[in-house]
């Protein structure tokens, strides 16, 4: 017989029972790492794999949230991230929406997985591991290793989850980089830099560019490297080039113009 259900689990609920400024009542235990790739007949170098922190999030404490959610008591299994990445919940009596709490996990908690033996983490966010919703969440207990960047015969896998600081309230928030017409500007509350942007590549001419996407990998020494995505929506030239004194004096031109970074 199927126990009805008389709560659910969502975003709204676990923001009102969390305190994030008194700690947040729930005592995180990470269980272990599992490789989402099957890896029995070896890793060949330059192998792209995946990785899934399985980790469990227990109530702490009973007093507030006993009256929101049914059968829970102090060190109840409230949530949990299983070997395949999903968000469950085994509590009988409770309604887990899956989407909403793992945007919230996502958004209240940084999972760090660092290759055992290496100085720094080379992992990244996982693509294909995200909520699909307005929200777009990247799942953080799922990141990917490119196996090129290690060193050595074996890999082992660490990871930790903490906490993220609770938000500052009071402040307004503001833009520290924008574009403006000569490049980009940063602002601080004392400076602003003005920084200029050169774009080179191997492109007969600068039109080449239009709708195509580029990627940007900013590394961290500390934190997983980021990939931001570049869509060049429009080229417009500032002024006519000459007219070619060969079949590929244009092409030249428009290389040299934009910055060619290959030779032949």
């Amino acid at each position: 017989m199927t126990t009805p259900a008389q709560c659910t689990l969502n975003y709204e609920l676990l923001t009102e029972i969390v305190d994030l400024d008194k700690g947040h009542h729930l005592e995180v235990n990470a269980v272990e790492v599992t490789c989402l790739r099957d890896v029995s007949r070896g890793i060949a170098i330059g192998d792209i794999l995946p990785f899934v922190a399985v980790t469990q999030f227990l109530l702490t404490r009973d007093n507030t949230l006993s009256r929101k959610i049914p059968n829970c008591e102090h060190k109840t299994v409230l949530m949990y991230i299983d070997e395949r990445g999903a968000v469950k919940s085994d509590i009988a009596g409770v309604d887990l929406d899956a989407t909403s709490v793992a945007r919230w996990i996502a958004e209240h908690f940084r999972f760090d997985f660092k290759a055992r033996g290496s100085e720094r983490s080379q992992f990244v966010q996982c693509e294909r591991a995200a909520v699909i919703d307005e929200h777009t969440t990247y799942l953080p207990w799922i990141q990917e290793i490119n196996t090129s960047s290690l060193r050595g015969a074996s890999l082992d896998v660490d990871f930790t989850v903490t906490a993220k600081a609770p938000p500052v309230t009071g402040t307004k928030s503001q833009a520290l980089l924008k574009v403006v017409k000569d490049g980009l500007e940063l602002r601080f509350d004392d400076a602003c830099v003005l920084l200029q942007l050169r774009v080179f590549g191997n492109y007969a001419s600068a039109e080449d560019l239009e709708l195509n996407r580029y990627w940007l990998t900013l590394h961290s020494d500390t934190k997983p490297d980021l990939r931001v995505a570049v869509d060049i929506v429009d080229v417009e030239p500032r002024y006519a080039a000459p007219a070619p004194a060969s079949g590929t004096g244009k092409a030249n031109a428009d290389k040299k113009a934009l910055g060619a970074s290959r030779s032949d």
